[in-house]
């Protein structure tokens, strides 16, 4: 069976970790945990789904331009990296905008919550696809899917 990819993906790692500011001044969403940096193991997760046909990695503007560099140990073909806006909803914004049209389905995920589990992910994207609601929260991780409309 062949598997459309149709799945378009934002992780929304542009934020300036001010809550959580660190002795370094280090990005808490580029911070080691688990053996890889925070955004790294979002990057990764939604990677290794075939139905996922770009993931958006939405970045402070200081480091858009210039990713870390562990952000290409991904699959660079379908990942692009967008500069964030001055709040989250204009960074979230900013992601969107650089989907492909042929995302049936979206998902826009908090780099901070790095452990999303593919069986949750599977289980919700599954839920969207045969129901009629618009947009479901996973409050406990963090990410909002939804369903983009028809005309889309």
């Amino acid at each position: 069976m062949t598997t459309i990819r149709d799945v378009g993906v934002v992780i929304v790692a542009a934020g300036s970790s001010t809550r959580t500011a660190s002795p370094s001044g280090e990005l808490k969403q580029f911070r080691w945990v688990a053996g890889k940096p925070m955004l790294l193991h979002s990057l990764q997760a939604f990677h290794e789904r075939a139905d996922v046909a770009m993931v958006v990695c939405v970045l402070p503007r200081a480091q858009a331009g210039d990713p870390p560099p562990w952000i290409f140990q991904c699959d660079t073909d379908r990942m692009l990296v967008t500069p964030g806006g001055a709040t989250r909803a204009e960074s979230v914004r900013n992601g969107l905008e650089d989907l492909p049209a042929g995302c049936r389905v979206v998902l826009v995920h908090d780099a901070a919550r790095p452990f999303i589990s593919q069986p949750t992910v599977d289980r919700v994207v599954a839920e969207v696809r045969e129901g009629d609601r618009k947009s479901t929260r996973l409050n406990s991780s963090h990410t909002d899917i939804s369903r983009m409309p028809s005309s889309a």
